[in-house]
């Protein structure tokens, strides 16, 4: 199951027309479905996308990728271009890195501010990708969710609304190129298996395993292969599960992470 969430109308709208989801209740929030996915009208602003999130994943207990699709603004990125975003800041300055294990040349940082933004800083800026974000890390890993942003304005808040549904329409079939091509199987990445095997043979708590996904996704996505098998190469791995064995897994990635 993939499951979509956008803030706008006119962004679910788009997505729903592509692949001919049916409008299945309006409240609490406007939700379509259709085969294989399911798509929310989230409204703006971060903690809405956070509460339509969750709510569109507590529905659907099976799903295997989510994805956060709609405009942005930017001062310097292309207008009407198609970007997938490989970092995002949140209002309170947290940072998350969602999927980014694909073959698409334009990735661009995000922001998340709780307000409309007229002075832009550079990259993308929006009010609802790091509440959606955090809503799915509580359900899936990071290599399961992913934010695609179609460049609408420079922050003076005006857009045509007709023209960037049509926009928006015709870049879903670059999106459509990027989603797992067999939902009845497990997402895989060349690192999850290593990764099932450490969460396998160590005693993690539910904080530290949460920690484990993001550090060993930032390492292989971020600092690329070379940095991730050079780790995994140094790591003696102790079979005696452990607290504390945990916790020395969980420092050495944050210090190679750091070196590099």
């Amino acid at each position: 199951m993939i499951l979509w969430v956008c803030a706008l109308a006119l962004e679910a709208q788009a997505v729903a027309k592509y692949f001919n989801l049916k409008l299945q209740a309006q409240k609490p929030w406007s939700h379509w479905q259709g085969e294989n996915m399911a798509l929310v009208q989230s409204g703006v602003g971060e903690s809405a996308a956070a509460a339509a999130t969750s709510f569109l994943l507590s529905q659907y207990p099976t799903t295997q990728y989510i994805v956060n699709y709609g405009l942005a603004a930017s001062p310097d990125l292309i207008q009407d271009e198609l970007y997938l975003v490989r970092a995002i800041q949140s209002p309170q300055g947290r940072r998350f890195y969602p999927d980014l294990w694909q073959n698409y040349e334009k990735k661009a940082d995000l922001k998340t501010f709780l307000s409309v933004q007229t002075n832009l800083e550079l990259g993308l800026t929006d009010m609802e990708a790091s509440g959606f974000y955090l809503a799915s890390s509580h359900y899936l890993g990071p290599q399961q969710i992913s934010v695609w942003k179609v460049v609408s304005d420079r922050g003076e808040g005006k857009i045509d609304l007709s023209h960037y549904q049509n926009v928006l329409y015709s870049a879903l079939a670059v999106v459509a190129k990027y989603l797992p091509p067999d939902l009845g199987e497990k997402i895989d990445r060349p690192w999850q298996k290593a990764m099932d095997y450490c969460l396998n043979q160590q005693s993690f708590s539910v904080t530290q395993t949460r920690s484990l996904l993001e550090l060993w996704h930032i390492l292989w996505v971020q600092k690329g292969e070379s940095a991730f098998w050079e780790w995994q190469k140094h790591w003696q791995w102790d079979k005696t599960p452990s607290k504390l064995q945990a916790k020395r897994l969980l420092n050495s990635l944050e210090e190679i992470m750091s070196k590099l």
